[in-house]
């Protein structure tokens, strides 16, 4: 995190809120070039390549999907929501939330762009037997879960 803010709080909060690092204006460009290779030099985390939920894969990377032994590619932000709700399968991710990690800074999104993209990927996984729903919590967000047996 780079930021005008240099008080001890403000560094005990922006780490305790994610950073991985924190360095107050002004500082030296030589400390800045230190800190990254410092951060770049961290081992990394073995991320999965697929995420599952009963029979639902989705292939990180490829926006490839296997549902019910159907291969199908999804469109890029179908994927990316259903990577969204299959990290936190079985708890709510608010809309909020979800908005923040599927789109870019700078996208401009209606006010209904995220329901047509849900609606449209609920829409797939039930047309090729996913055993999954995507329910929405009214005023809240999403929750991805098994569906109950039909």
């Amino acid at each position: 995190m780079l930021t005008s803010k240099d008080a001890k709080e403000d560094v005990v909060d922006g780490l305790n809120s994610g950073a991985d690092d924190y360095l107050g204006k002004p500082f030296e460009p030589q400390e800045l070039i230190a800190r990254v290779r410092a951060v770049l030099r961290r081992p990394r985390l073995l991320a999965p390549s697929v995420l599952s939920l009963g029979n639902v894969e989705l292939h990180l990377g490829s926006n490839e999907a296997v549902v019910a032994d159907t291969k199908i590619l999804l469109r890029r932000r179908e994927a990316l929501i259903l990577g969204a709700l299959l990290m936190r399968r079985d708890r709510v991710i608010t809309r909020a939330a979800l908005i923040e990690e599927i789109y870019g800074f700078d996208d401009e999104i209606e006010s209904n762009t995220l329901e047509a993209q849900v609606s449209r990927l609920r829409k797939k996984l039930l047309e090729l037997g996913g055993d999954v729903e995507i329910r929405s919590m009214r005023g809240i967000g999403y929750i991805l879960r098994l569906a109950p047996p039909r």
